[in-house]
Parts: C-alpha cells; structure tokens; sequence
C-alpha cells in the first residue's frame, strides 16, 4: 500500500497509518478502497451477502418474455395478460414476471433470453443447482 502501515495485532484486526504527508486525500480514499478490497477476499464469510449473493430473476424474466413471443404475443398484450390492473411494480428484482417499463426493454429481454437460452443448449453455459 502507497499510503498505509499496517500493523496487525489481534487476529483480524488492523491499525492503518496514514502518512498524510505523501497524498492527497482523494489518493488516500482509492488506495484504502483498493486495500479493503483486497482484505475481503480473504474472508470468505463476508462472500454471499448483498445483491452479488442473492439469486438473480433477470434470466427467468428474459426466457418468460421469449416464450410469450414464441406463443405470438406481442409487448403490450403480454403487459395486458400478465397486469391487467397495471398495479404491478416494475423494476422490483423479486419480480421474475416479464413486466418492462418500455418495449425496447422488453425487445432487449428477448435478445438476452435468446441468448441464453442458445448457450446453455450448446454447452457454453450450465446451470448449477445448490
């Protein structure tokens, strides 16, 4: 690290020396994220938390959009059929429904579901269940 002197103590713990001197602060705040970052690594109970670690329902939401394609359902019947209320939220992650603001969304999905789905087809991609 440019700016920090680390002095392990206990297990774990650190004191970290700013040699103000030497940097700014903006040189400062970067090299003790890039140090942070590397720190969390080596602490696999800290992996797994947050949005990285939480499963994703984009995909689910793509090969929904295509299949309603495939059956020749259009953007805004799908919208129709699948809200009729229009109470729905959009934009929720948890909501693996193929619910999109706007059709170019909704086209994109398509692409995407497309995509993946010719993937995990051809072997590229595989699917792992816990």
């Amino acid at each position: 690290m440019d700016c920090w002197e680390q002095h392990i103590g206990f297990k774990d713990s650190y004191r970290l020396m700013i040699r103000w001197d030497q940097m700014t602060v903006n040189d400062i705040k970067k090299d003790f994220a890039d140090w942070l970052s590397k720190e969390a690594e080596k602490h696999p109970e800290l992996k797994g938390k947050g949005k990285r670690g939480q499963v994703s329902y984009a995909p689910l939401k793509w090969l929904a959009a295509m299949r309603f394609v495939k059956a020749g359902f259009t953007y805004r019947q799908t919208q129709r059929e699948i809200d009729p209320t229009g109470k729905l939220v959009f934009g929720n992650d948890k909501n693996y429904l193929p619910l999109f603001l706007m059709s170019s969304d909704w086209n994109k999905a398509i692409e995407k579901g497309s995509n993946l789905l010719r993937d995990l087809e051809s072997g590229k991609r595989i699917v792992r269940f816990k």
